[in-house]
């Protein structure tokens, strides 16, 4: 192999970018995604749940009674309002038979049934317990957020009935309860939103990673086949490395690019608050400038990696048709191992720090959470930086056979 031209890398480099650049499939994978569709997508939607919610929390309450003891105990704890002087709204559905009850809650007619025995009042005056039923149907999205209100309601009627027992007794609550439980939550409003944006935007920026990517690896190699420009680039007097290098690092400047634009968009809507639903979250996050540098510098490595497989990958392709079938398995391939931000408990090991893809996701969640650890972010660099080299070592190996590159 001869002595490699900087200047010819540079000169294939610069004429791949410029003819990038005139492709608008290119243009909108790498500019216009990243900087608007994306972020509108994932803010967007956790705007629209968390709009959904608050939705949902000012909506009545629609609570099915079936109240065989006649007693009315349980209906009007839910027409009191609680020690804040805050009020439920509630909308009450009454029947006397159960399983009717059951099946309204099957046709959605009401969220959550409540059936109530016979001998609700004789248990009272025994001082015994009394089993309450509730019927609800757990596939229902709504009854996550209604059921710890209803238990509220039932559990402060119980400790009314159950305090009102001890003072006939003579005793206090305290004979009962001699522990008592104060909760302080540690995590600041910042933290939250952290924590959020540390769960989707490592998947976010390695599926834009891979896309920006694609449509340059694609046209650079299987449309050059298309259009017959493959073969006058070939007879330059660039030799096969060079020209090599200059295509993969055309890949992963878009790639790069991709990266980078979406980094700057997420900062940009969330501190200008386009979405005034998260602002109390999302306003008080403040990535730090060392925090983006560390990601970037993360995604040099990760992004050649990327390239090179995409760019081995399209050379095999005898059309831009036939290349755009190849990209599916990698996008897939990418998705699962990118995901892992979003599942709750993994954390970040030296393991996990030598899987492709996984090890970047986990170690951007990191940064972003403030949980920063320099040994296995170091790992991760390396292991990328050793996958990034032997991909493009296949590709440059790849490049030199004639029966690929002249594949008809």
């Amino acid at each position: 192999m001869k002595k490699l031209q900087l200047r010819n890398i540079l000169l294939i480099l610069h004429k791949e970018i410029i003819d990038m650049l005139r492709d608008k499939r290119t243009i909108i994978g790498m500019i216009v995604v990243p900087i608007v569709v994306m972020p509108l997508l994932s803010l967007g939607m956790m705007g629209l749940m968390m709009a959904e919610m608050k939705k949902l929390e000012e909506k009545p309450i629609i609570l099915g009674i079936c109240d065989n003891s006649k007693t009315n105990l349980i209906k009007s704890s839910f027409e009191e309002p609680d020690q804040n002087g805050n009020q439920m709204k509630v909308k009450f559905v009454e029947t006397e038979d159960e399983e009717v009850l059951r099946q309204k809650v099957i046709a959605k007619e009401v969220m959550i049934g409540i059936i109530i025995p016979e001998h609700l009042e004789d248990n009272l005056k025994a001082n015994t317990s009394t089993q309450i039923i509730l019927v609800y149907d757990k596939s229902r999205p709504q009854t996550d957020a209604i059921m710890p209100k209803v238990l509220n309601i039932i559990r402060n009627l119980g400790n009314s009935i159950r305090d009102e027992r001890l003072k006939n007794l003579g005793l206090s609550e305290e004979f009962i309860h001699p522990l008592k439980l104060e909760y302080e939550d540690l995590a600041t409003p910042k933290k939250m939103g952290a924590f959020i944006i540390g769960m989707i935007l490592p998947y976010m920026l390695l599926i834009l990673s891979v896309a920006g990517a694609s449509n340059p690896a694609m046209d650079l190699t299987a449309g050059e086949k298309e259009r017959g420009t493959l073969e006058t680039i070939l007879v330059s007097p660039a030799s096969i490395e060079e020209i090599t290098f200059g295509k993969f690092f055309t890949i992963q400047f878009a790639s790069i690019i991709s990266t980078l634009l979406i980094l700057l968009s997420y900062f940009v809507f969330l501190k200008i608050g386009l979405f005034a639903s998260m602002a109390d979250i999302y306003l008080k996050i403040n990535i730090p400038l060392t925090s983006l540098i560390l990601i970037l510098l993360l995604f040099f490595p990760a992004s050649g990696m990327f390239s090179a497989i995409l760019l081995t990958l399209s050379i095999f392709a005898k059309s831009l048709k036939e290349a755009q079938s190849y990209m599916a398995p990698i996008m897939v391939l990418t998705i699962f191992p990118a995901m892992v931000s979003l599942l709750p408990g993994i954390e970040p090991s030296f393991l996990l720090a030598i899987i492709p893809v996984v090890n970047v996701s986990l170690s951007i969640k990191m940064i972003i959470t403030e949980d920063f650890n320099l040994m296995l972010y170091t790992v991760t660099f390396l292991s990328s930086t050793i996958y990034a080299i032997l991909c493009l070592l296949l590709t440059i190996n790849i490049f030199k056979r004639e029966s690929v590159l002249f594949r008809i």
